[in-house]
């Protein structure tokens, strides 16, 4: 591989040095050990000389682009509080529980009786409303008597790895902008003004992108606050578990990223180990023969249509006025529909994230790579300034696509708990099988 030289200041391995995130204390998929930092044997020992120079591989002047891993918001930040508060950590499981409660309180009551929420006493609570009781949940939910919390709280995990991505872009345009500040004094002819410009622009605009984020992730954790009837000054954040099987898979891929010698036959197998949708059966047809085109959409809509007949009055009585019997098939097309759409496009998705990994790869790769013998100084100024565009763009691209996959996740299972209502019927006879219907889990390796 070519080598060249760039003089780097001391400096810059200073400000490389940071701690290592943690993921609720999961090993990222097929992360090994390698050093978080590239320039860890440049530094000097105590009374020795700092070295003139700094020669890189362009594969090692990627990584330092892309940075070491950043720590994970601490509870605290995340909710806004100041340095070692501890909100209130809060589960779906619970959610459900307060919903139930209130939906099973009279409202005189929840004025006469206002409980503080205590997850030591929750369960208590719960069970004096009968919450455990999962037939009677089933009813409440199929006949709309009761107001589903989650797909607010689904909501607000959106948000929070909206968070996760802004941190992780504002993270990357500070390495490069701190980077490229040093090539500049350097003198490397390629390395203008104007690449410095480009850069800093979009760290002004990665840290607005975060502040608003983080902004939107508690507005919509008051929302939530409100829905449960919890008071909205509560100190609380959600439990960020369920998102797992995502962060490990997006961590491995950053770590991924720093390695001299990476491969992309590992990416792939990282990309393999994302979440998996789980294949639907209603009647005698799956989703997945829908979706694979092994069977007619119009056939799969029929068993639908089938599934619920013994669960609707409308669709039950023969004698059932046409218009009647219109507005409820339609209803249960429409959404069996709408399934069939969010499955294909959280596999759509989920191949564009690991496209969107391979191609901010290779622009790290354009931007580090040195010129052809005889460029001028004006064409590798001009390349490069394309390049940093591309490398801008291509981050973008890559952080943008991780937050969509998660929201895609989310918006399956909220069309699956409407398609239950449509159909008058839920595939679950206990909490445990309904809890673990909408938690992703790490796909098998291939």
């Amino acid at each position: 591989m070519v080598r060249f030289s760039l003089i780097l200041v001391i400096g810059v391995a200073g400000w490389l040095a940071l701690p290592p995130r943690q993921a609720w204390s999961q090993q990222p998929v097929g992360e090994k050990p390698v050093p978080s930092n590239i320039l860890d044997q440049e530094k000097p020992q105590a009374g020795a000389q700092a070295p003139k120079a700094a020669e890189l591989e362009p594969q090692e002047l990627h990584a330092l682009i892309v940075g070491p891993a950043i720590p994970r918001l601490e509870p605290a930040e995340l909710a806004g509080l100041a340095p070692g508060a501890k909100p209130v950590v809060l589960t779906l499981q619970q959610a459900f529980a307060l919903a139930l409660i209130r939906a099973r309180t009279p409202a005189a009551d929840r004025k006469a009786r206002s409980e503080p929420f205590d997850p030591k006493t929750l369960d208590e609570r719960a069970r004096r409303v009968g919450a455990d009781n999962f037939d009677k949940f089933r009813q409440e939910f199929i006949a709309q008597e009761f107001r589903d919390p989650a797909l607010q709280f689904f909501e607000v995990l959106k948000h929070r790895q909206e968070v996760d991505s802004a941190r992780d872009q504002a993270a990357m345009a500070a390495n490069m902008r701190r980077l490229f500040d040093e090539l500049l004094k350097s003198g490397l002819p390629a390395v203008s003004r104007l690449q410095v410009e480009q850069i800093n622009n979009y760290l002004l605009v990665s840290q607005q992108s975060l502040a608003l984020s983080l902004a939107s992730y508690r507005s919509e954790v008051d929302d939530l606050k409100v829905f449960l009837g919890l008071p909205v000054s509560m100190p609380l954040v959600l439990d960020e578990r369920i998102l797992v099987p995502f962060t490990t898979v997006y961590r491995a891929t950053d770590q991924w990223q720093r390695e001299p010698d990476r491969q992309l036959d590992r990416l792939t197998a990282m990309h393999d180990r994302l979440p998996r949708l789980e294949n639907k059966k209603i009647g005698g047809r799956s989703l997945r023969e829908v979706i694979e085109g092994t069977i007619p959409e119009e056939q799969f809509l029929a068993e639908c249509t089938a599934a619920a007949r013994p669960h609707s009055a409308i669709l039950k009585d023969d004698q059932a006025a046409l218009d009647d019997r219109n507005i409820v098939e339609q209803g249960i097309r429409t959404v069996a529909r709408t399934l069939i759409v969010v499955h294909k496009a959280y596999e759509v998705d989920r191949a564009q994230l690991e496209i969107a990994t391979r191609y901010l790869d290779l622009t790290f790769d354009q931007v580090v790579s040195p010129p052809a013998a005889g460029t001028s100084a004006v064409v590798q100024s001009v390349s490069t300034a394309n390049h940093v565009t591309n490398v801008i763009g291509a981050a973008s691209r890559l952080y943008k696509a991780r937050s969509a996959l998660v929201t895609q996740w989310f918006q399956v299972k909220e069309v699956e708990l409407r398609l239950y209502r449509q159909l008058g019927t839920m595939p679950f006879d206990n909490w445990d099988a309904f809890y673990q219907s909408l938690v992703p889990v790490l796909g098998a390796p291939r």
